[in-house]
C-alpha cells in the first residue's frame, strides 16, 4: 500500500487461518511501486489488549497499529504457511505516530517527567499614584516574569498592558476597588510599559514586578 507524506501511522486488520504460517509487518522508504526497494521489518502493537510490547510479526489474527512515519510503503509478507486463507485491510492515518515503550515500566517508583515551575531572582515594590489622566504606572522591562497589581483605592482603575492609552473604554484590565490582578505567564508575559488611569485621582497601585 503506497503512503502519502502525511501517512504517520497505519493500522493492519488481518482474519483468517494462518495455516501454521506467519505474517509479517514490512514498510519501504524508497519503494516506487510496492514491490522494488529496500524493505524492513515494521514494529506493531496489538489493539485491545493491554500490556501488550511491539512486535513485527504475527501468527494469530488482530489489528495491530505501527508508525509509518518517513516511510513510502507498507505490506504483508506470509512465510511458512500451508494452505492459508488470510485476508487483511490495511488503513493509514495522517497526524502524530504512536508513541510506545517497548517494555512495560518497572514496578514501583519511576520518575518519567518532571515540570519544573519557574523562579524568580528577584522582586521589586513600586507605588503608583492613581490620577484620572492617563499615566505610566510601570515602565517596560524585557527582563519581566511576574508582575501583580493591587488597587489600593476607592476608585475603579482601568490598566492597559499594550503600552497605549488606559481609558474606561479601552483597557485591558478594570480593577474595582480593592482588587488584585497577576499577570503570571512567563511564556507569553508582557514586557513593555503598563499604563493606568483613575475614574477619580484618589488611592494607589501597589506593583511588584518579578525578574
Amino acid at each position: 500500500m503506497a503512503l502519502t507524506g502525511a501517512d504517520s501511522g497505519v493500522v493492519f486488520q488481518v482474519t483468517g487461518t494462518f495455516g501454521s504460517g506467519t505474517v509479517y509487518f514490512e514498510a519501504s522508504v524508497d519503494s516506487t511501486n510496492g514491490v522494488d526497494g529496500n524493505w524492513t521489518t515494521l514494529s506493531c502493537r496489538v489493539l485491545g489488549t493491554t500490556g501488550t510490547s511491539l512486535g513485527e510479526s504475527t501468527g494469530l489474527a488482530g489489528a495491530f497499529r505501527g508508525n509509518t512515519a518517513g516511510m513510502s510503503y507498507v505490506r504483508l509478507r506470509m512465510k511458512g504457511a500451508t494452505a492459508p486463507s488470510v485476508a487483511c485491510v490495511i488503513r493509514a492515518t495522517a497526524g502524530t505516530g504512536p508513541v510506545a515503550l517497548n517494555a512495560p515500566v518497572p514496578t514501583g517508583t519511576n520518575t518519567i517527567g518532571a515540570v519544573k515551575e519557574p523562579t524568580h531572582a528577584s522582586a521589586t515594590k513600586s507605588n503608583y499614584t492613581i490620577t484620572a489622566s492617563n499615566g505610566t504606572a510601570l515602565a517596560a522591562n524585557t527582563s519581566r516574569q511576574f508582575v501583580t497589581i493591587w488597587n489600593d483605592s476607592t476608585t475603579t482603575v482601568y490598566v492597559d498592558l499594550t503600552g497605549g492609552t488606559a481609558s474606561a473604554t479601552s483597557c485591558t484590565v478594570k480593577l474595582l476597588p480593592d482588587a488584585y490582578y497577576e499577570m503570571n505567564c512567563p511564556s507569553v508575559i508582557y514586557t513593555g510599559a503598563i499604563t493606568a488611569i483613575g475614574a477619580s485621582a484618589t488611592g494607589t497601585l501597589r506593583i511588584t514586578e518579578y525578574t
